[in-house]
């Protein structure tokens, strides 16, 4: 599958994968409340609308879901 990486310096989520064709597609972002951050269609590359505050937060993506922390 893939990897999610969050660059905080440019508030973005990038998916590095073993294929070039995976793509995010359809995903959403949510804390660890169960909020719903951000949702969308994505290729590669996630441009958060928000600074997200610290913490843990799960993107979902592809019936797959990821934490990454902030």
């Amino acid at each position: 599958d893939g990897i999610v990486n969050y660059y905080k310096s440019d508030n973005k989520l990038t998916l590095v994968n073993s294929t070039l064709k995976k793509n995010f597609g359809p995903y959403e972002v949510y804390n660890m409340s169960g909020r719903i951050i951000q949702k969308g269609n994505a290729r590669q590359e996630i441009i958060l609308k928000q600074a997200l505050p610290k913490g843990t937060y799960i993107i979902k993506y592809q019936n797959t879901s990821q934490k990454f922390m902030n």
